[in-house]
């Protein structure tokens, strides 16, 4: 009886050390660079960094916000990144699909399930664009 009292704190800290190794394995940060609004079209360049333990194709995807307030979510793109590594991804919008925007996000994805959802935000990015984004 003694014994199982001294084993379980055992386990149970054993099995916290394990959990807390594998917290950050796969994370990354993302950072919006530049947000460029030229005729019809938006440029967006975002810094993507693996903060994480592992490699992992992350994926990334682009959101813009109507001056209604609604956003729209365009599909995602993949960018494998090595631990520790960092790459600037670029975005390329035709505005004429969706009308004027006043902000842009930029969020990176642990992964994307069957159904193709996004899964387990890791970091985003938000800008507000000044002046009016014409289409």
């Amino acid at each position: 009886m003694k014994r199982n009292r001294i084993l379980i704190p055992i386990v149970i800290l054993l099995v916290l050390i394990v959990f807390a190794a594998n917290l950050d394995r796969k994370k990354a940060s993302v950072k919006i660079e530049s947000v460029k609004i030229d005729n019809n079209q938006v440029e967006i360049s975002a810094l993507i960094k693996n903060t994480g333990k592992e490699q992992h194709n992350f994926p990334i995807n682009l959101s813009l916000r109507k001056l209604d307030g609604k956003w729209v979510d365009l599909p995602p793109q993949f960018q494998f990144l090595e631990p520790g590594k960092e790459i600037t991804v670029k975005f390329n919008h035709d505005l004429k699909k969706i009308g004027m925007i006043d902000s842009v996000r930029v969020t990176v994805w642990e992964n994307v399930n069957k159904h193709g959802q996004l899964k387990k935000q890791y970091s985003s990015s938000e800008k507000e664009i000044t002046g009016l984004a014409r289409y």
